[in-house]
């Protein structure tokens, strides 16, 4: 199966979800009957105390949110359904009070080379408490973006790291139809290995999504967008949970529960 919409800006039709998520990460989407959580989506997980600290002071938190289509949310029904915004829904509900802003910066198309000039210019430029870097799909998929790709992902992280800010690598999507699976595959395991190296958490997208096909197939698929590529309302909140989920835990769970 030829891959289908990528780097296209465009949006698919509404898929009648327009729900809501629960912020525990472990929860079922609401009136979806599809269980989000299927095990553990962190690796190398690190200490954010100083981003906890500023949360318990009332200061803002400022988290960039930057990648290629699927950060931008090509296949969302609306931008406020992208994972980006959600997941700003998703902190605020966990720390209630805390001004917490997700700037989304996702540009379908994009490599990880073309992501890394954005962003350097983008934190030279801004103050970030914490980057969400998502990488790896479009590498995996056009002809020679894997070359060099791990030297890249290294060279964005050192810049994430210069400008103040945290970094958490999201690694890319599973989905049926990979041309190459194998190539898919190569490109996450070098982005586990660059991540295990450099003691950056990494969320696992492409597990995750894999566990969710080998589950609930029929579910999965609504997980997806028409094409079968990028994700739909149901996929992004999901992803959205799960992570929020993730950074609960390195931010402090203490936190989660404050009155």
């Amino acid at each position: 199966m030829a891959f289908l919409g990528i780097g296209e800006r465009w949006v698919v039709p509404a898929l009648a979800l327009g729900v809501m998520f629960a912020v525990s990460g472990f929860g079922p989407a609401p009136d979806t009957g599809f269980q989000c959580h299927v095990g553990p989506t962190l690796s190398f997980p690190a200490g954010m105390a100083e981003i906890g600290r500023k949360i318990e002071r009332g200061e803002p938190v400022a988290i960039l949110a930057i990648g290629s289509s699927s950060t931008e949310g090509v296949g969302a029904s609306s931008p406020q359904l992208a994972y980006p915004a959600r997941l700003q829904r998703e902190a605020r509900a966990l720390f209630p009070g805390a001004a917490v802003r997700v700037v989304n910066e996702g540009k379908g198309g994009e490599t990880a080379d073309e992501t890394l000039r954005r962003l350097r210019k983008l934190t030279a430029e801004q103050s970030f408490d914490l980057v969400l870097w998502q990488v790896g799909t479009n590498d995996a998929v056009k002809p020679g973006g894997a070359d060099g790709f791990a030297d890249v992902l290294r060279d964005g992280i050192k810049a994430a790291r210069d400008s103040g800010a945290r970094v958490m690598i999201i690694d890319p999507q599973y989905f049926p139809g990979a041309a190459d699976p194998s190539r898919l595959e190569a490109i996450v395991d070098q982005i586990r290995d660059v991540s295990a190296e450099e003691h950056v958490p990494l969320f696992g997208r492409y597990e995750m999504m894999k566990r969710w096909s080998e589950r609930d197939p029929a579910g999965f698929l609504r997980t997806l967008a028409s094409d079968r590529f990028h994700m739909s309302d149901l996929g992004y909140g999901c992803l959205a949970q799960e992570l929020a989920g993730d950074l609960r835990v390195m931010i402090g769970g203490a936190l989660a529960t404050r009155r």
